[in-house]
């Protein structure tokens, strides 16, 4: 088993993701006849890039933690954790594979859920945004609350049972990582938003100002909540308790600066589109449980957009770890703006942009590895 990251071990991950794009790349097209045992490779190979995700820090961070867990210490993590890692896990692997495994299961039952081609939705995950959700264990907590989300939200929602299930998976969320606690806060509010979504979403841009304020006020109590530092080398870390009061100004590269833009600029991009889109006409052609995606997407970002102000403290890893939590509703909408060619021009530049991004992010782990070697 492999204990550092080497360009070797980086350049398996690249290929990976290059494969998926060349395998449901066709199937993006709805003219092309649909292929389940291409789907089911393609399912295959995202269920490898997650178990061996070199390309990020922390999938060694995690191998060289797993011992200790296995002896009783937890340090940060959650309790659960300590629970799989002794209980279920005889190695680090199926450590992985119970913790992104359950949570890649989880992301193709939410999709298949949803009005939205499960190809189209597949085929975006698996090479734009895999690379975060298989980054850091909070991926499990996010689908989780998305996967309750979706469940409210679909055409099986008035049943009880529905609605306990959803209720129990977004509940359950925050045992499994702190900041579910900001997915569960953005779901609430996106739910209650999707009745009046045009008027909803103007009010929420209108009152910001009074949001940044409040968020401002109140953030030196919420810092000291201990957010532990999972973002490897691709993020500065917060500290808790009085470091977080600590503004530091920190100078990024260029190429870090880059691969921040190629990142977040299409979560900016998606969030208008479904802004356009829910204040337009044809808004009532756009099946309901996409539209709360959509809801929620805009929401996620407007609100992670706050930590990335100034608030007296540094709050940019905040920013950075709030804003991921929306790839896996981006990659919801997406498949469905990119299906039905909704403000198609944007639409098409942004996914260009978004899959530049993650061949940026991996070219770039590969540089780092090769210099380091």
């Amino acid at each position: 088993m492999p204990t550092t990251q080497t360009p070797y071990l980086v350049f398996i991950n690249i290929i990976i993701v290059a494969i998926i794009y060349f395998i449901l790349n066709p199937f993006s097209r709805n003219s092309v006849k649909k292929n389940e045992q291409k789907y089911i490779l393609t399912i295959i190979l995202c269920f490898v890039f997650c178990l061996f995700s070199f390309w990020g820090a922390d999938w060694f961070h995690y191998q060289e933690s797993f011992p200790l867990l296995k002896s009783g210490w937890k340090g940060n993590l959650e309790e659960v954790y300590l629970w799989i890692a002794q209980n279920l896990s005889p190695n680090y692997i199926i450590f992985r594979l119970i913790i992104w495994g359950s949570a890649f299961i989880l992301f193709l039952k939410t999709i298949n859920i949803l009005s939205i081609s499960k190809y189209i939705a597949l085929y975006f995950f698996g090479t734009i945004y895999i690379i975060w959700f298989a980054y850091a264990r909070v991926s499990l907590a996010m689908v989780l609350v998305f996967y309750g989300y979706a469940l409210l939200n679909s055409c099986n929602r008035s049943k009880f049972i529905v609605k306990i299930t959803a209720l129990s998976a977004i509940g359950v969320s925050f045992f499994f990582h702190k900041t579910a606690l900001f997915a569960i806060g953005v779901a609430i509010v996106a739910f209650f938003m999707k009745k009046y979504p045009k008027k909803t979403l103007l009010l929420m841009l209108l009152l910001l100002p009074l949001f940044v304020v409040v968020v401002k006020t109140q953030l030196s109590s919420f810092l000291m909540i201990d957010f532990d530092s999972e973002d490897g080398d691709l993020s500065s870390y917060l500290m808790t308790g009085q470091n977080y009061m600590e503004k530091n100004q920190g100078i990024s590269g260029i190429g870090s600066l880059i691969q921040s833009f190629l990142e977040r600029f299409p979560y900016y991009g998606i969030a208008y589109i479904s802004y356009s889109s829910l204040r337009s006409k044809s808004v009532n052609l756009i099946p309901d449980d996409v539209k709360a995606f959509m809801i929620l997407q805009f929401v996620i970002v407007v609100v992670s957009s706050i930590f990335a102000l100034d608030l007296g403290v540094n709050t940019s890893t905040l920013y950075v770890r709030f804003m991921r939590f929306a790839a896996i509703p981006t990659t919801i909408v997406m498949a469905y703006f990119y299906e039905y060619k909704l403000n198609w021009f944007l639409t098409k530049r942004v996914i260009t942009l978004a899959t530049c991004g993650t061949g940026y992010a991996l070219l770039y782990s590969f540089y780092n590895s090769l210099m380091r070697g």
